[in-house]
C-alpha cells in the first residue's frame, strides 16, 4: 500500500509538471519553429483587419521565423523596431523565395516595414534578422493584416461597414498626383488614415464636414503604387458610408478674372496667384446648385499645390477678416506677407457641380480725402484702407440713414483696434483710435446684425484730442460706445493722479505715452462708476488720456493732480 501511494504521489506530481509543461508551451511557443532552422513564434490566432504586436528576443546569427497561412487578396503591414539592433524583415513562400524584403524605412531610420498583398493563399513565413546577421537582441513585430475593397476613383462607392467596425480600401496613384479622398456616412463620423505603398502612414491635410460626418483628406502621392484607406466609425455604428477618391485640380488664377469650371465628383480645386502684404483679397466661389467652401493659405517657398506649411516669420500667413456668415463660399483675407497663394474651392456633398471662382482686391483707397461714400448691400461689407503714423490719433464718422452703421478699425497685422456703433448718436459711428505703428490700416463698414443696406457716408474728422493741465479739473460728454482723448504734458519720473467720475456711465480710461505705449488703465470693472489711476511717467513729452464707455454715455468729470 505505501508502495501504491508513492506511486499515486509520483504520478500526480508528474501529472502536474506535464500540465505546468503544457502552459508554458501554450504561453511561449517560441521553440515552434525551430525545426524550420530559426527562432520565432506562432502569430497566433488574428482577426483580419486586427493589429498584434508580438516580442522576441534574437539570438546573434540566428532569424526569427512568424508563420503566417493567408486567404488571396489579403494584406499584410509588417513593422519590425528594436532598440538593441539594426533589423531586417522579408516575406517568403512556402518554396523559400523571397517576395518582399526591407532592412531601414527610409535613411537614418532603422525599423524595417512591408507591406505586401497576397495574390495567392497558402502558407508564408515572415522572417526577422540583424542586418548581414551580425547582431541579436530584443524585438518586437507588429503585423497588421486586412483584405481591401478597391476603389473606383472618380466615382461614388458604396459600402456597409463590417462588423469588426474597421473597414480597408485600395486604390492607385501616380508619382506626384494630389489626390482627394472623402469619406461620408449619414449614421457616422468616418476616422480615416491611409497608407503608402511601402506601408507608411501618409502625411495629409484633413478636414471635416457636415458636423463631422464628412471626412476629406487631400495629400500628395510620393510614388506610384497602391495607397491604402482604413475607416473606422467614430461611434462603432457599422451602418454604410460613401467613399471618393479623385485628383485635385490645379491652376493659375488672375486677380480680378472671374473663371468657370466644373468641380467633379468628390473634387478639390486649386487655384493659385501672386500676393503681397498689406493685400486684402476677397475671395468667391459660387454655383446654382450645392453650397461650396472655400479657404485660403500661403505656399511656402519651393512648396507645391495642396502641401502643408506653416507659416512664420517673413513667411506669416493670411488673416481672415469679417464676411457675411450667411454668404457661403466667400472670403476675406488681409496677406501679411509676399508670396505665393492658394485657394481652395471644395463641396461637401461630393457631387458634381458648375460653378465661377474670382479672386480680387477688396479695399478702396482712403488717402488724401477727407470724405468717402459707398452702397452697402444686405449682409455686405466694405473696406476702405489708408496710410497712418505710430501716434496718430484719428477719428472717423459713419452716417446713414437707411441702417445702423457699425465702424471697425484694423491695423496692418488684422488685428482690431477699435469698433463703433452709435458712437455718432442716432444710428451712426464715431469711431476714435490711436495708431500705436506705422503702416497699412483698414475700416470696415457694416450693418449692425448685417441685416441692413443702403449708402452711407464717412468722415475724417479733425485730431479729436483736447488739452488738460495738471492741477485742473474739466468735464465731457460721450456718445454710446465712443471715446474722448485728453492730451497733458509730463516728465520723466513725474507722479500724476487721474480721476474720472461719472454718474450716467462707467468710464474706461487709458493713459498711453509720448511712444504709444500704454501707461496704465483703469477698466471700470468694479462697484463704482469712476476711475483713479496712479501714474509714474516713463519719459519727457506729450501723455494722452482716453476716456471711453461700453455701452451707454454721458457727462463725466476728469480732474488730474500732480502728486510730487
Amino acid at each position: 500500500m505505501k508502495h501504491n501511494t508513492q506511486c499515486i504521489e509520483f504520478v500526480h506530481g508528474l501529472s502536474k509538471l506535464v500540465i505546468s509543461l503544457s502552459a508554458m508551451f501554450i504561453l511561449f511557443p517560441l521553440s515552434a519553429a525551430r525545426a524550420q532552422g530559426g527562432m520565432g513564434g506562432s502569430l497566433g490566432a488574428q482577426n483580419v483587419g486586427d493589429s498584434n504586436s508580438y516580442k522576441h528576443i534574437l539570438t546573434p546569427g540566428d532569424r526569427g521565423e512568424w508563420p503566417l497561412s493567408v486567404s488571396a487578396g489579403e494584406t499584410v503591414i509588417v513593422f519590425v523596431t528594436s532598440s538593441s539592433f539594426d533589423p531586417a524583415a522579408q516575406i517568403v513562400g512556402a518554396a523559400g523565395k523571397v517576395l518582399a524584403e526591407n532592412d531601414d524605412v527610409r535613411p537614418g531610420d532603422q525599423d524595417s516595414l512591408i507591406l505586401y498583398r497576397f495574390v495567392t493563399a497558402g502558407d508564408y513565413k515572415i522572417l526577422v534578422k540583424g542586418f548581414k546577421s551580425a547582431a541579436g537582441g530584443q524585438y518586437t513585430l507588429t503585423v497588421r493584416r486586412f483584405k481591401p475593397i478597391d476603389i473606383k476613383r472618380d466615382e461614388r462607392n458604396a459600402i456597409i461597414m463590417n462588423k469588426r467596425r474597421v473597414q480597408w480600401h485600395r486604390f492607385a496613384a501616380a508619382a506626384g498626383e494630389t489626390l482627394v479622398v472623402t469619406a461620408r456616412s449619414a449614421v457616422f463620423g468616418p476616422d480615416t488614415e491611409i497608407y503608402a505603398p511601402n506601408g507608411e502612414q501618409v502625411e495629409r491635410e484633413n478636414r471635416s464636414y457636415n458636423g463631422n460626418h464628412t471626412s476629406t483628406s487631400v495629400f500628395r502621392a510620393e510614388t506610384k503604387g497602391d495607397y491604402y484607406l482604413r475607416v473606422t466609425p467614430d461611434n462603432g455604428s457599422n451602418g454604410g458610408y460613401a467613399v471618393t477618391v479623385a485628383p485635385a485640380h490645379v491652376a493659375a488664377l488672375s486677380l480680378g478674372i472671374r473663371t468657370e469650371r466644373l468641380l467633379a465628383a468628390g473634387g478639390l480645386d486649386l487655384w493659385t496667384f501672386e500676393g503681397k502684404a498689406g493685400d486684402l483679397i476677397h475671395v468667391e466661389a459660387s454655383s446654382q446648385g450645392p453650397a461650396l467652401a472655400v479657404s485660403l493659405k500661403r505656399l511656402s517657398q519651393g512648396e507645391k499645390a495642396s502641401q502643408s506649411s506653416e507659416a512664420g516669420g517673413n513667411n506669416e500667413g493670411p488673416v481672415m477678416l469679417p464676411v457675411d456668415p450667411k454668404n457661403h463660399g466667400e472670403l476675406n483675407a488681409l496677406l501679411r506677407s509676399k508670396g505665393r497663394y492658394q485657394v481652395e474651392v471644395a463641396q461637401s456633398n461630393g457631387t458634381p457641380v458648375d460653378y465661377n471662382v474670382v479672386a480680387a482686391p477688396a479695399a478702396r483707397a482712403w488717402n488724401g480725402q477727407l470724405e468717402a461714400a459707398g452702397k452697402l448691400n444686405i449682409g455686405g461689407t466694405d473696406y476702405w484702407e489708408f496710410d497712418g503714423k505710430a501716434g496718430q490719433i484719428i477719428r472717423i464718422a459713419g452716417n446713414s440713414v437707411t441702417f445702423d452703421i457699425v465702424l471697425e478699425l484694423y491695423n496692418s497685422r488684422g488685428e482690431r483696434v477699435e469698433i463703433n456703433d452709435d458712437g455718432g448718436g442716432e444710428h451712426n459711428a464715431l469711431l476714435t483710435g490711436l495708431l500705436k505703428q506705422t503702416g497699412h490700416f483698414l475700416v470696415r463698414v457694416s450693418s449692425l446684425g448685417n441685416g441692413g443696406s443702403g449708402t452711407y457716408q464717412l468722415f475724417k474728422k479733425p485730431d479729436p484730442t483736447k488739452p488738460i493741465l495738471v492741477g485742473s479739473r474739466t468735464e465731457g460728454r460721450l456718445g454710446s460706445g465712443s471715446s474722448d482723448v485728453w492730451s497733458f504734458t509730463g516728465k520723466a519720473g513725474q507722479t500724476v493722479i487721474l480721476s474720472v467720475r461719472s454718474l450716467d456711465f462707467d468710464a474706461q480710461v487709458t493713459v498711453f505715452g509720448p511712444d504709444a505705449v500704454e501707461v496704465g488703465s483703469d477698466t471700470g470693472d468694479h462697484e463704482t462708476s469712476d476711475s483713479l489711476l496712479s501714474l509714474h511717467l516713463p519719459l519727457n513729452g506729450v501723455y494722452t488720456i482716453w476716456v471711453s464707455s461700453r455701452h451707454d454715455g454721458g457727462k463725466y468729470i476728469v480732474h488730474l493732480v500732480d502728486a510730487d
